[in-house]
């Protein structure tokens, strides 16, 4: 699960290049795994859909 760190912009261009659209970003998962202490955003979240 993380063998690829990825930003914003490489996620995107990575599943564009192989055929998908972006149909939202965002770091929800942080409200949910951070630890006490921790600053996000960390964990990146995509949805995509196949063209």
């Amino acid at each position: 699960e993380h063998l690829h760190h990825f930003d914003r912009d490489s996620l995107v261009a990575l599943l564009a290049h192989n055929g998908f659209e972006c149909v939202t970003l965002n770091s929800f998962e942080d409200g949910i795994r951070l630890r006490p202490g921790e600053a996000g955003p960390n964990i990146l979240s995509g949805f995509f859909r196949k063209l």
